[in-house]
């Protein structure tokens, strides 16, 4: 290929606008599908949202990806999850990009052992979906449905992610949704449940994500920001996005994770962002973590409820221990698992295919 790779992003903006794609042999244009001022949900009333993934596209937005299409003429298009994206706007896009642009989707979310609805609803656009998983297993759907599957694990920005100097408030943080009531009523056909239920029922991680929560939420001060399933019990507020989670993350001593299905090698945002801002990441272990992460060094994990709550309770009780992983987490995170190190991934990932 002759001169820089082109690619157009939707996300991560920051590959456009970080000072370091030239460098790696490429030029990056960025196109904000969400508009100046992206949300989550359609009207002002709308979470504003600076996440990349899960922005409403707007007439705006969707214009400036056709009009960068058209003349940056990108040798690659990368787009994530978008609410209202259709295949027939990135059927436009590509044809304005030129006949030989390749056009490849990333999926950063909850997984689903089920195609997900905002992929097979892409997938005729698409060549490639791009997962942060090393799951071949899980693959096996997306090739199903004719899409050549790679890796792009999710990513952090050092500059955006960082010790801000917020007192922690409480023992523990916890950025997410709690499914397992709504998916009990739902199965005991108790009331009417959203549509989005019917997809959960695969989520296996789901009822040990309610007993670890439930636990640790008895025995000490948990803070969660979440949307929907959680009790009156809980201390829970609504969800907040980039670039307003920074500083929530930060009122949390440490920082709790589990994944509603877990999968070989799956690095989630959460994670990432939660080592990034410099604290201590008590996770649920899932398969493949011991090959990427130290116990006790980067992140601690757990398997059962009992061992959560100990974990938690020792990092408590001894700051340094508890300081000392955190720093080291945040120091491997931001150089592991940068912007940068994803835009390396991607650009090695299109040549392993023969696009680069």
């Amino acid at each position: 290929m002759a001169g820089a790779l082109r690619l157009l992003v939707t996300h991560p903006r920051e590959w456009a606008h970080g000072g370091y794609a030239g460098r790696h042999g490429v030029e990056v244009a960025h196109a904000r599908v969400g508009g100046p001022e992206p949300r989550r949900t359609r009207g002002s009333g709308g979470l504003v949202t600076h996440d990349g993934r899960g922005e409403v596209c707007t007439e705006e937005g969707l214009a400036e990806l056709l009009g960068l299409a058209a003349s940056f003429k990108p040798h690659v298009i990368l787009v994530t999850i978008h609410f209202e994206l259709a295949a027939e706007h990135l059927a436009r896009t590509r044809k304005a990009a030129g006949p030989d642009c390749r056009l490849v989707a990333m999926h950063y979310a909850d997984q689903r052992d089920i195609l997900a609805a905002h992929v097979e609803r892409l997938a005729p656009a698409l060549d490639a979906v791009l997962v942060n998983n090393r799951d071949r297993q899980d693959w096996r759907k997306y090739e199903a449905a004719g899409l050549r599957v790679g890796v792009l694990d999710d990513g952090v920005s050092p500059a955006e992610y960082w010790p801000v100097d917020v007192p922690a408030e409480f023992d523990a943080f916890f950025d997410g949704n709690d499914f397992w009531p709504l998916l009990q009523r739902a199965r005991e056909n108790r009331g009417a449940s959203p549509w989005w239920v019917e997809e959960l029922h695969q989520f296996s991680g789901a009822e040990f994500r309610h007993q670890v929560m439930s636990e640790i939420n008895r025995r000490f001060r948990l803070f969660i920001r979440g949307s929907v399933g959680w009790g009156r019990e809980f201390n829970a507020a609504p969800m907040v996005y980039h670039p307003n989670l920074l500083r929530e993350i930060r009122r949390g001593t440490v920082v709790l994770g589990t994944n509603n299905l877990p999968k070989y090698r799956m690095v989630v945002r959460r994670q990432l962002r939660a080592m990034a801002a410099g604290r201590l990441y008590l996770c649920q272990a899932y398969p493949g973590i011991e090959e990427d992460f130290e116990q006790h060094r980067h992140l601690a994990w757990f398997n059962t409820v009992e061992e959560a709550v100990a974990l938690l309770r020792y990092y408590l009780d001894d700051p340094p221990a508890r300081e000392r992983v955190a720093e080291a987490g945040r120091r491997f995170v931001c150089e592991r698992h940068s912007y940068e190190a994803r835009l390396v991934q991607f650009v090695g990932q299109l040549r392993e295919w023969g696009v680069a």
